[in-house]
């Protein structure tokens, strides 16, 4: 075959071009990319606050103030609150931390209103919740009407077993009349309690009580069977719904009196009904352990956090730094337990209008608590006059970074369901007084 003329310049031509140009001065003049920058993702912290009646029903609060607080506890911005109680904020460069103030009110002789504090130490970028205050300010009898039962059905086989709502009273012949009230909350669903004479069994029976003022109890309504619960020694066991009593004979008084005995049964096939608590003292210091139990009777190995031999004195060391107000205070309580993740410090005093002011900080395991602003003055927190301090650890069923506890507790919160089983569900915690 016979090549043609053009054809090598055709390719000579070709292989500048991809070589990336062809002028006379053998230069590249394709322009260099110039970098774009990324810029710094926006920091945005969200929460909301509620205020709570004495109905335990929550409405938006519209007037709690959110304040940035900078590393060593001054206060460098303060947003106000909407009337939706929710707040979606930019976090400033230089915060650290965060302070959410409002009002609660109570009615003692009048009505008593105060300032209410909520500080989280060391924030991120994410969701801190719900933040709540209280206003019992306005006398509700929210929603309660009395009932009456008829357990004389129940002699037959019942007799001198204890019966009734939170207060326990024996079931006899003489006593066949039970008394108690029901409230919007319960949604018409009354629960009564039944416990042997030895305080050895219990069930439940849920009436729904709609429409309904009087009802007859029959054995088969105390379908929900319960569990005694086999717990560590030097607890004092509550069970989170009821209370039982037990009666005890009195010389002096000629007449019946109730003693309170704390209830050992959780009932597991009603929801809520599940959760066990059980307070104690340990050396001057208070616990409370909380778990969901739904079969396993013996939760004896569940036992509450103590400080020992070894870590006694990070109580001392931190009470001596709060008295001295010396901060910031450096502390970790990590070595209590390896569940530990979350710090509380709890204080009261008055401010200068005589006010009272309660203002509790939340930390991880351990960190540095700094000498906070008070969001409204100048004053800090070594410049006040502190009434019984308090510090609060607790431990949960695993163990958490700070940030993931508080995005746990805000996933709870948010839930629907938040009787749901969760790690959050089991918690030890530790408390104590810091004496002067």
């Amino acid at each position: 075959m016979k090549l043609l003329p053009w054809v090598p310049k055709v390719i000579f031509a070709i292989m500048l071009s991809g070589c990336g140009g062809s002028d006379s001065s053998g230069t590249d003049s394709t322009p260099v990319p110039v970098p774009v920058p990324v810029p710094e993702p926006v920091q945005t912290l969200t929460l909301k606050t509620e205020t709570e009646n004495q109905c335990v029903e929550a409405t938006p609060y519209a007037d709690a103030t959110l304040v940035f607080h900078n590393e060593n506890g001054d206060v460098i911005e303060q947003i106000p609150g909407k009337s939706d109680g929710l707040f979606s904020v930019s976090i400033p460069a230089a915060a650290k931390h965060v302070s959410i103030l409002g009002k609660t009110k109570y009615i003692w002789d009048r009505v008593i209103e105060g300032d209410e504090i909520t500080t989280f130490l060391d924030v991120q970028s994410g969701d801190l919740g719900i933040v709540r205050f209280v206003d019992y300010s306005v006398k509700n009898n929210c929603g309660c009407r009395d009932v009456e039962l008829d357990a004389e059905a129940l002699l037959v086989n019942y007799s001198g077993h204890l019966i009734g709502k939170s207060g326990l009273s024996k079931l006899d012949i003489n006593r066949t009349q039970v008394s108690t009230e029901i409230c919007s909350s319960d949604n018409n669903i009354l629960g009564i309690q039944l416990v042997s004479a030895d305080y050895k069994t219990s069930s439940v029976a849920l009436i729904d009580m709609t429409g309904k003022s009087e009802y007859q109890l029959e054995e088969a309504d105390f379908s929900h069977q319960g569990i005694r619960i086999i717990a560590a020694p030097n607890m004092e066991t509550l069970s989170s719904l009821f209370t039982a009593y037990k009666l005890k004979t009195n010389p002096s008084l000629a007449k019946e009196s109730i003693e309170k005995l704390h209830s050992p049964f959780i009932y597991p096939s009603i929801d809520g009904y599940a959760e066990f608590l059980a307070t104690g003292n340990l050396d001057n210091a208070r616990f409370t352990v909380k778990t969901r139990v739904t079969d396993n009777a013996d939760i004896s190995t569940l036992l509450p956090l103590n400080f020992n031999e070894s870590n006694k004195h990070l109580k001392t060391e931190i009470s001596q730094a709060v008295l001295g107000n010396t901060y910031p205070i450096s502390y970790d309580f990590s070595s209590l337990d390896d569940k530990v993740s979350q710090f509380r410090f709890a204080l009261d005093y008055y401010n200068e209008s005589n006010s009272s002011v309660y203002w509790k900080i939340y930390g991880g395991a351990s960190g540095s608590l700094p000498d906070l602003q008070f969001p409204t003055t100048s004053k800090r927190l070594s410049q006040i006059n502190i009434v019984a301090p308090s510090v609060g650890i607790t431990a949960y069923q695993q163990a958490y970074d700070l940030q993931a506890l508080r995005a746990a507790i805000a996933k709870r919160q948010h839930s629907s369901n938040w009787q749901a089983s969760s790690p959050l569900e089991t918690s030890r915690g530790i408390h104590f007084t810091i004496q002067n």
